[in-house]
């Protein structure tokens, strides 16, 4: 049960990360800056692909506690960036709250990696 309630998030957050990766893939049409902004959220565009994979329901290359550990760090960071930038734009405040909501998913998830252990195979066989 855990495992699918991480997924669902996991399907969330990459749903709410296609719109941003959609906005950091057009910023790329206006050189130098949007090759630079794109650089600044590389570790952005690491945890969006590990919300894909975990949707997906395929393999990541290390633990999900850990990667929804990364998450949480990732995204402090850039909720810190964005709050404290001296010109803010337009989307500020509505960037601020994904950056919050996806903290907050995030830690559920990682919760929710160390609670999904096999229960044990007496508890199965009683159930089954």
């Amino acid at each position: 049960m855990p495992y699918r309630i991480e997924r669902s998030l996991a399907v969330v957050l990459a749903v709410g990360g296609s719109f941003f990766a959609i906005l950091l893939l057009i910023s790329i049409l206006f050189p130098p800056h949007g090759f630079l902004i794109n650089l600044v959220f590389v570790p952005g565009w690491m945890i969006y692909a590990g919300w894909c994979k975990i949707a997906l329901d395929r393999l990541l290359g290390i633990r999900h506690p850990s990667f929804w550990i990364c998450s949480v760090v990732v995204h402090v960071v850039y909720f810190t960036i964005n709050w404290f930038y001296p010109s803010r734009p337009l989307f500020s405040d509505v960037v601020s709250w994904w950056f919050v909501a996806v903290v907050c998913l995030s830690m559920v998830c990682s919760v929710l990696c160390r609670l999904k252990k096999e229960p044990p195979k007496r508890l199965l066989f009683c159930l089954g």
